[in-house]
C-alpha cells in the first residue's frame, strides 16, 4: 500500500549565517537569519538579511537538492548558491541599467553570528546601500539599510 503525505518544501538549514560577498574593492560581509522550517507549510520561511539593527525580509526561498535561489525583495536581483551542509557558495547576479547582469561571487557559512570583521570598520549607516558602489555605481542588493532607498 502506497501512502502519500504533503510536505512542504525543501528549506536551508535554521540559524544565522555569515555572508561574504566578494566585491573589487575587498569583502562585504552581512548575515542571514534563517527560521526553522514548518514542514506543514508549502513555502520556505523568510530569510532576513541583517545589517546591525537593519532586517529586510526576503519571501522567495527556494531550495531545490543542494541547490538554492534566493529572489531579493523589490530588485530582480537573485542568489544562486549550492548548499553543502553548513556552506553556501556561489553568486548574486545583480541587474544592472540597460538589462546588464553583474554577478558578485558569494559565500556563507552558518554558525557565524557576526557579520562584521573584528574591528567593525565596514559597518553601514543608515541610508548606505546594502552593497557597497562599484564602478562608481550602487548595485542596489536590496536597497538601502534603513529602507529609505
Amino acid at each position: 500500500m502506497l501512502t502519500a503525505c504533503a510536505r512542504g518544501p525543501q528549506a536551508l538549514p535554521s540559524g544565522t549565517w555569515r555572508v561574504v560577498l566578494q566585491l573589487p574593492g575587498g569583502e562585504l560581509p552581512f548575515s542571514l537569519e534563517v527560521n526553522p522550517a514548518d514542514r506543514r507549510a508549502m513555502v520556505h520561511p523568510p530569510v532576513h538579511l541583517l545589517n546591525g539593527p537593519d532586517r529586510i525580509r526576503v519571501d522567495e526561498v527556494r531550495v531545490e537538492g543542494n541547490h538554492v535561489t534566493m529572489l531579493m525583495p523589490g530588485f530582480k536581483n537573485r542568489i544562486d548558491a549550492t548548499l553543502e551542509g553548513d556552506l553556501m557558495r556561489g553568486t548574486l547576479t545583480v541587474l544592472k541599467a540597460g538589462a546588464a547582469e553583474q554577478k558578485i561571487p558569494f559565500s556563507a557559512r552558518r554558525g557565524q553570528a557576526r557579520h562584521t570583521r573584528a574591528d567593525d570598520d565596514d559597518v553601514l549607516a543608515p541610508g548606505q546601500p546594502v552593497v557597497a558602489p562599484v564602478g562608481g555605481q550602487s548595485t542596489g542588493l536590496v536597497g538601502t539599510v534603513d529602507g529609505s532607498g
